[in-house]
């Protein structure tokens, strides 16, 4: 909610009339992540429509490249099935700090 400006910005309203279309889920915000059945380590970043979900996407090319990153206590694991891809570029490797 911070990427938005807090949950001051939230209104209640009785019944939910959105209009527009449906673009998809949200992207997952910048960050180190891994898929719990994998060992690759992805670095998402960059800057796009909100500050901290970004285009660019990178994969992590070795524990010294992660160290140099900050380590493997920054990494978020997630389920399997999960898209970090969604809404951003295709996948590079990561170049060093």
């Amino acid at each position: 909610m911070n990427a938005y400006g807090g949950f001051a910005q939230v209104r209640k309203v009785p019944v939910l009339a959105m209009v527009g279309r449906q673009t998809g889920d949200c992207g997952w915000p910048n960050g180190f992540y891994r898929r719990s059945n994998e060992p690759a380590v992805y670095r998402l970043s960059g800057q796009g429509v909100a500050p901290n979900i970004g285009a660019d996407i990178c994969h992590v090319v070795n524990e010294q490249q992660m160290a140099a990153f900050g380590g493997f206590r920054k990494v978020v694991v997630v389920e399997p099935i999960s898209d970090l891809g969604r809404g951003r570029r295709a996948v590079t490797e990561c170049k060093n700090p």
